[in-house]
């Protein structure tokens, strides 16, 4: 039995390694079992590659998709983790730095938590790069509070595997991306499609380097991981003798979007219209392999992605104000937030993010706020910003009871819910409200529930 895929445990303490696959000999009685879960307890391919898939951000908005694998360490029993996506992405990307939008959990629920990566040092490239295809890899560090569980490399397919489960046209396949930047859910997670394989042949995967799949993707989705997870695999022809087995195979990454352009031509003049053919190409794993095979034994400063801070409210708010404010004005937010940032105090955060609201308002950079409230709706929902909070200015009650829709200038807000007057739901808690579309859920199941 081979070592089994590194797991990142969610508290982030240590490390443990998931018997995912079985392997062995095809016999007279029993055929080899390549990727196969061993304890039904344990995350399917689904539920691992959702978790560390992660969008990407570079500084000229430029947005990709990433997933993490681990290479075996050349000290026995580990795994370094390696960043792994399509190389346009990282190449299109400008400056020396990009947001990783990581995520972690609290309790039952999930929070986005962008971080600064360096990705270039002094304009030389962290990653390496195959010489022949569209597939980049570098070592990254991931922060130590719990960043989810992740597969090692031996779960990317080679031919032999391509082969053996007898991967061919019309087999369906699944995809993790993130389409023209849209997530799943609030904590940031990639959106899951399905398509099937649609060119032929697949393999050598090293000469055919690619192959489509009838994906309907988007600019945002270049570098998703594809894969076939199929829970009750049969081998054709072997009839009733063995039982039925899960496969889980990474098949390749997402490198771009198959379309056509025509040309119209008149006597006045020349139009080009592209058409995109909802048809994705696809990077073959085993030269997903070959590209972390270019990476060091171990993780060296040239080709490891490191975080430089997490992104906070007023990184954001520095991102959704640029290009939409006057450079003035923009300084004077920039400036507020550079003392906060020498001088982290709670005081000093509040003075620039009232700055970022008032600039926000000014020139009307607002986001459309959806508030719901659970277990049931019909509150009264009340907002005031903390500056506002601090200066004891009366809050602002919204137009409609929950559901409702209020547009507000972007900033931090403190928003609760009423009935009868009473406040149900904490009036201390805090929502960054920076997304053009934001939805807030409050919980009065607490209050509520102790007023009956």
């Amino acid at each position: 039995m081979a070592s089994m895929p590194h797991v990142n445990t969610l508290n982030g303490k240590n490390h443990q390694f998931v018997h995912m696959f079985l392997f062995g000999i095809i016999t007279l009685s029993f055929f080899c079992l390549i990727p196969r879960v061993v304890e039904a307890v344990q995350p399917d391919i689904n539920t691992i590659l959702m978790s560390s898939t992660y969008k990407i951000e570079g500084e000229n908005g430029n947005v990709g998709t990433v997933f993490i694998l681990g290479k075996p360490s050349s000290v026995g029993g580990r795994y370094n983790n390696v960043l792994v996506t399509a190389a346009h992405v990282l190449d299109d990307m400008n400056g020396d730095s990009a947001i990783l939008f990581l995520r972690r959990k609290e309790g039952n629920k999930y929070f986005q938590t962008p971080y600064l990566y360096q990705i270039r040092q002094n304009g030389r490239r962290l990653w390496v790069k195959h010489s022949d295809v569209d597939v980049a890899a570098m070592f990254i560090k991931l922060p130590q509070d719990g960043y989810n569980l992740t597969y090692g490399n031996e779960i990317v397919a080679t031919d032999e595997i391509m082969q053996q489960f007898e991967l061919y046209p019309g087999r369906e396949l699944k995809v993790l991306g993130f389409p023209l930047g849209f997530e799943s859910s609030e904590g940031g997670f990639p959106i899951l499609r399905t398509g099937s394989i649609a060119s032929f042949p697949l393999i050598p995967a090293r000469e055919l380097k690619t192959f489509l799949v009838d994906f309907r993707i988007f600019d945002g989705n270049s570098g998703g991981p594809v894969y076939f997870h199929e829970p009750n695999w049969h081998q054709r022809g072997s009839g009733s003798i063995m039982s039925p087995q899960e496969v889980q195979i990474i098949l390749g990454l997402v490198s771009k979007q198959m379309s056509i352009t025509e040309t119209t031509k008149s006597h006045m003049q020349e139009t080009t219209q592209k058409y995109p053919l909802s048809i994705a190409e696809v990077v073959h794993g085993a030269l997903i392999k070959e590209t972390i095979d270019l990476l060091p034994p171990e993780p060296t400063a040239d080709t490891t992605s490191s975080p430089l801070r997490p992104i906070s409210f007023l990184d954001s708010a520095i991102t959704r104000l640029q290009d939409k404010v006057p450079e003035e004005s923009l300084a004077q937010v920039r400036s507020k937030a550079a003392t906060w940032t020498e001088l982290p105090t709670k005081e000093n955060l509040a003075i620039a993010s009232e700055t970022v609201t008032f600039i926000a308002s000014k020139y009307n950079i607002r986001s459309m706020l959806t508030v719901v409230s659970l277990p049931r709706g019909g509150a009264t929902i009340k907002y005031q910003t903390v500056g506002q909070r601090e200066r004891k200015e009366a809050p602002t009650t919204a137009k409609q009871v929950t559901t409702c829709v209020e547009t507000i200038p972007i900033g931090r807000y403190h928003i609760w819910t009423e009935r009868g007057k009473k406040q149900t739901s904490d009036i201390s808690k805090i929502y960054e409200i920076i997304k053009s579309e934001e939805k807030v859920e409050i919980d009065e199941s607490a209050r509520l529930g102790k007023a009956k």
